[in-house]
């Protein structure tokens, strides 16, 4: 992987398992394996979030990936994990607040998450961002997929109203640790499609 120009692990894949369909999402039409990492892989990302960090490189890390990251049965454990290699850096992670509990928020705000809630079911979402809020958790909401939509370059069948924009990932040079290990540059990889290396 050295050979390639990645300066920090910007995100990695706790699971490509989710509890919702949404149409305008590849995650219920992936073949790749859907799978939660396992310790030893997640393990391995963080060495290299490490060894970027050494590096003066690794900025912003994600547990995020096309899955539900909460479904992860060990989610907590890996968040403490992260937040000892990473102190004071910015740990966040994207949910659609389904499994989002105030028993869980409690148990992350002293490891200080930054939560982001993508609004695909508000009804069922609005108690875990009331929770967020009150443990100062909560980062924003992302109803994107309305008002800037995607197709996720060409992976599902739905529009696109997103401005075009240069790919941050390829131009900062960040890589996608996704749940089997395997690595990617591209946010929107989810048949893992541009893998360059893996974490082993």
């Amino acid at each position: 992987m050295s050979s390639y120009p990645l300066r920090s692990i910007k995100q990695i894949e706790l699971t490509s398992r989710c509890n919702l369909r949404c149409v305008y999402c590849p995650s219920p039409d992936m073949k790749r394996e859907k799978k939660d990492i396992d310790l030893d892989t997640f393990l391995g990302a963080m060495e290299w979030v490490k060894y970027f960090k050494n590096k003066g490189t690794q900025g912003e890390l994600s547990l995020t990936g096309i899955g539900e990251p909460l479904l992860h049965p060990h989610f907590v454990e890996f968040l403490l994990i992260a937040r000892a290699i990473l102190p004071i850096e910015t740990i966040v992670f994207a949910t659609n607040g389904l499994l989002l509990t105030e028993t869980l928020c409690q148990d992350m705000a002293h490891i200080r998450p930054q939560i982001y809630v993508s609004i695909h079911r508000p009804e069922l979402a609005t108690k875990g961002i009331e929770a967020a809020k009150r443990y100062g958790l909560l980062a924003g909401v992302n109803t994107a997929f309305v008002h800037s939509a995607m197709n996720w370059a060409g992976q599902v069948d739905w529009y696109n109203s997103a401005p075009a924009c240069t790919c941050e990932f390829l131009r900062s040079g960040w890589g996608v640790v996704l749940s089997d290990g395997s690595i990617t540059t591209c946010c929107m990889d989810a048949e893992g499609q541009g893998i360059i290396g893996d974490v082993r």
